[in-house]
């Protein structure tokens, strides 16, 4: 049996990733292929599925805990490693001692060829404790490991790692005044600590390190993946249902405004406004927008230029991203001067708003 493990980065398709599997789970086990739930919801749903009680023509969006179940494995891992909560979104979930003997009872129930997971989050896992590659170890000691993870030019991935984290209602500094240095030290810039402790850790496995745009090329992230993972996949298989789209980069500064000065709940409805009014907007191509700034670049671009050596020694020979040297390149439009371009369209959106400190908000900074 082999485990096909696609381990991150964020912000390069998981999310499309984990809805495709978890969407066509009875599909899959047709071509003896694995997406294994990890609690009693997931495992009850696809139970339905199987039994077509729920059809898997159903477009209705599955819960998080089934969609993005290993995701929840790998909140629960370092949950108990560090006493860090699980986000509240993922609920209700077992020990992960629970969860591992779910996956050995699925797998040996249905005696599965290939069986894949897929966790953005495990990206997470080098820099916390070694613990996590010998817990995979020791729950599959028999099996065939391949690894998978796609990471973006840093620059690119960075500014939409910002927008992701805008959307979760963090307060940020932006990324040309103080934002960008908070990432220099973890995995959303140093791509070696995120890769180098899977590899050390697994030196017998296949590892494939995709490019991005390489990615996009190939048609996106899932079918990249099912290049990559070398399965034979089932016919007239159901597309993903939702993505994790980011937000345009001229409403960046807004959305970061209201984080920091409206409480959580109106900050919540500023920002869905502004998602939801983007369509109707006269606004700028969001790649042509700068939000880093050319000395931060340049910052950026010297402190990345070890990790880039790395990825081109240790990944592939030759430099890894062919368009390294576009990170010193700024986009020809200030973020504020996109800023000054939005607020005078918000005016006529205003009325939908119904949250009045949202729309205060608002209306405090167009007439600044």
């Amino acid at each position: 049996m082999k485990i096909i493990v696609f381990f991150g980065h964020h912000k390069v398709g998981s999310t499309a990733l984990q809805d495709f599997f978890s969407k066509n789970f009875q599909s899959l086990l047709d071509k003896k292929i694995l997406y294994p739930m990890v609690d009693f919801q997931g495992l009850s749903l696809m139970l339905a599925k199987c039994a077509t009680l729920r059809p898997e023509s159903d477009d209705v969006r599955l819960p998080i805990n089934a969609r993005e179940a290993h995701n929840a494995l790998a909140f629960k891992m370092i949950e108990e490693h560090r006493n860090s909560p699980v986000p509240p979104f993922h609920t209700h979930l077992p020990h992960t001692s629970q969860m591992f003997h779910a996956i050995r009872c699925q797998i040996n129930a249905i005696n599965p060829d290939h069986v894949v997971l897929i966790s953005e989050v495990m990206a997470n896992f080098g820099t916390i404790t070694s613990s996590f590659f010998q817990r995979l170890k020791k729950e599959f000691p028999r099996a065939e490991f391949q690894f998978i993870a796609t990471i973006r030019r840093v620059d690119e991935y960075l500014m939409s790692w910002h927008s992701q984290r805008l959307r979760f209602g963090h307060k940020l500094a932006p990324l040309d005044q103080g934002g960008l240095e908070t990432y220099f030290d973890g995995i959303h810039f140093n791509y070696q600590r995120m890769i180098k402790p899977w590899i050390d850790a697994f030196p017998e496995a296949n590892f494939v390190i995709r490019n991005h745009a390489d990615v996009m090329m190939n048609g996106g992230s899932i079918e990249d993946f099912k290049v990559q993972s070398g399965l034979i996949y089932p016919d007239n298989m159901k597309p993903p249902s939702i993505a994790n789209p980011s937000y345009h980069r001229a409403t960046f500064e807004l959305a970061r405004r209201a984080n920091k000065d409206l409480p959580p709940e109106s900050a919540v409805k500023a920002r869905n406004f502004l998602e939801l009014i983007t369509p109707a907007l006269e606004l700028p191509k969001s790649s042509q927008i700068e939000l880093i700034g050319e000395k931060a670049r340049l910052e950026m671009y010297d402190r990345f230029a070890p990790i880039h050596d790395f990825l081109g020694t240790t990944i592939r020979s030759g430099p890894f991203f062919s368009d390294f040297e576009k990170v010193r390149e700024c986009q020809p439009i200030h973020y504020s001067e996109a800023t000054e371009v939005i607020l005078p369209q918000l005016g006529k959106h205003l009325p939908i708003l119904r949250d009045e400190v949202a729309r205060n908000f608002f209306q405090k900074n167009l007439t600044q």
